[in-house]
């Protein structure tokens, strides 16, 4: 082989190479992209789910996905632990979560799948449990129930948050209003979760309903009895 050809040679190897190096590192990263993209689907199987901007409910709202939506996992993530101490979030987009517990994945064997939790355990002093499924309202004392009460409940629209709070505001009369509706003076309200509250109803009778707009309806002697017991910072545990 004379000398030009030899170098003719070099030269094609070397434009191979450097053509060559790239398109398989762009090939690789974008099979590693799509296996994560491909991990599974969620679904929502209730009247609807938010989108935060991170995985617990002290991020952002960015959006809202309705029933029935499926949306791709891109991976899963811990963060808080919203209801019966499950801490998994999926992240469905740049800066874009949905919590585990309300939807249900669907797609290939490798997405991950929530397990399930106990139910609440006592806890010391004074605690508040919710169980939405019975429409009832607990008052602890560490594992003693000192009252029970049905209660009405956030309808399907506009639902009762679920998790673990603490009362952080008491009003022995406070109006409330929202889309649609004004409240002046009601009775007994305790704050635990921004503008959800626990607090008397003088204005239906609905108890064991899925009626109200999120709070946790409670007749009027029950509410005056739970306001003079729990202080602020009391648990409240709400759970279906």
């Amino acid at each position: 082989m004379n000398k030009p050809t030899t170098i003719l040679l070099t030269i094609t190897i070397a434009l191979l190479i450097l053509l060559t190096v790239p398109t398989l590192a762009g090939a690789d990263g974008g099979a590693a992209a799509q296996a994560s993209a491909q991990s599974g689907t969620v679904n929502v199987p209730g009247s609807f789910a938010w989108v935060r901007s991170g995985p617990g409910t002290q991020y952002a709202t960015v959006g809202r996905l309705g029933h029935g939506a499926s949306i791709t996992i891109l991976e899963a993530v811990p963060g808080q632990a919203v209801y019966r101490g499950q801490p998994l979030w999926y992240r469905i987009g740049d800066g874009r979560y949905v919590y585990a517990g309300l939807v249900r994945t669907s797609g290939s064997a490798s997405t991950p799948t929530p397990t399930p939790s106990p139910p609440p355990q006592a806890n010391p002093g004074k605690w508040i449990e919710v169980i939405l499924s019975q429409h009832k309202l607990i008052a602890w004392e560490g594992d003693h129930a000192v009252l029970t009460t049905i209660v009405a409940i956030g309808k399907p629209s506009t639902p009762t948050v679920r998790g673990t709070f603490r009362i952080y505001a008491k009003y022995r009369y406070k109006s409330m209003s929202g889309p649609g509706y004004y409240q002046a003076r009601v009775p007994h309200a305790m704050f635990f979760y921004g503008g959800y509250s626990i607090h008397g109803t003088y204005w239906h009778k609905k108890f064991g309903q899925s009626v109200s707009h999120g709070c946790v309806n409670v007749n009027l002697e029950d509410a005056a009895r739970l306001y003079d017991w729990a202080p602020i910072g009391t648990k409240v545990v709400v759970h279906y």
